[in-house]
């Protein structure tokens, strides 16, 4: 869009200094100039003081609206006041004088513009209904059906293993052996406005894979342990948007564990299972301006959980056939990851800037 208006501009520049009838513009009056200066000096104050001045969010996004025409307005007459300057049918005093508010008004137009560029992120809020936004919006902020993929930097697994003898029911002896290897995983999740404001909720299922071994291990290559081979959580986020970019959330659901139970003395005795548990965690996540993939969002998010799982037992193993083993339980993971929303807006400008005639 920005690469049209700037051709526009150039098409048009070059055809009126081309035509002496077309050069023929009217120069910037002195009480013009004066209103403008005073209009970009006080649009500047205004969105500089920032949005904490202005009791409603809405009194804001007007006053960046206003500015935005301000800045138009102020482009227009640089241009105008470049082209009265070269006009041959102007006194060189008038000349002289368009020349130096063709000069002063670029100065006060990017001041102006740096000035909505710090704030322009307000801008996009749909509180403020822009009908200009330079993002790749997120279908209607954070309301679709997205998929992911992340890597599990920390899952930091402690396994309680107790030993308790069949004959008489006594606990022989107790492990705590821990577990932290990396691995990666893919999610899906559906959000919804239900209330119509910045509170989502919906559903999300989530399959982690990493071969994680947790021993207790002696002397001789004997060990007690499990093997991991993957887990699955299905549940609920919940959250709130903080800002356009930025969604903030809870996790709960439960989550089913694949592993094997391993008691290897004089042999080796496999078991495997499938153990439930439940899983609570929070996360953020981020949707870095512009970011897309054929024209959908993508979004970088965090998340920690903690996974509560059930105990899982193993009796009269073939290699300790006088004991039975019960395995308990419990994961911290942190994982950094991508998604990709279905949906999403092609990018367009922040708000209106007129391309200046090229000088």
């Amino acid at each position: 869009m920005k690469a049209i208006f700037i051709l526009a501009g150039l098409v048009v520049g070059i055809a009126v200094l081309a035509s002496p009838a077309l050069a023929q513009v009217a120069p910037v009056s002195g009480a013009e100039a004066g209103h403008l200066t005073a209009a970009g000096t006080g649009a500047i104050r205004e969105v500089s003081a920032g949005r904490r001045h202005y009791e409603y969010y809405k009194d804001f996004c007007k006053v960046i609206e206003r500015a935005s025409q301000t800045l138009i307005e102020i482009r227009a007459a640089s241009d105008r006041a470049f082209l009265a300057s070269d006009f041959s049918g102007n006194s060189e005093a008038i000349q002289k004088t368009q020349r130096a508010y063709s000069k002063s008004f670029d100065k006060l137009a990017d001041e102006l513009q740096s000035t909505l560029n710090q704030w322009v992120s307000y801008y996009n809020d749909p509180r403020c209904d822009p009908p200009y936004n330079s993002r790749v919006s997120l279908p209607k902020e954070w309301t679709a059906l997205s998929v992911g993929t992340y890597l599990i930097a920390i899952n930091r697994a402690k396994e309680e293993i107790v030993e308790t003898s069949r004959a008489t029911g006594d606990k022989t002896n107790s492990f705590a052996p821990v577990g932290d290897p990396q691995g990666f995983g893919v999610q899906a999740t559906y959000l919804f406005a239900p209330w119509n404001n910045a509170l989502r909720v919906g559903p999300f299922a989530s399959v982690d894979v990493m071969h994680q071994t947790v021993n207790q291990n002696f002397t001789g290559g004997q060990f007690l342990g499990t093997t991991t081979h993957w887990l699955a959580t299905a549940g609920g986020k919940f959250g709130g948007v903080v800002t356009p970019d930025v969604f903030l959330y809870g996790l709960a659901g439960v989550s089913w564990l694949n592993r094997n139970l391993n008691v290897n003395f004089a042999s080796a005795a496999s078991s495997t299972v499938n153990t439930p548990g439940f899983t609570a965690g929070l996360g953020g996540e981020w949707h870095p301006r512009s970011w897309q993939l054929a024209g959908h969002p993508v979004t970088l998010f965090a998340q920690y959980q903690h996974t509560w799982w059930e105990t899982a037992n193993f009796y009269a193993p073939a290699s300790s056939p006088a004991f039975n083993y019960a395995f308990t339980r419990g994961d911290d993971t942190v994982k950094f990851g991508v998604n990709f929303y279905f949906g999403g807006a092609p990018a367009t400008p922040d708000y209106p800037v007129k391309a200046p005639i090229t000088k």
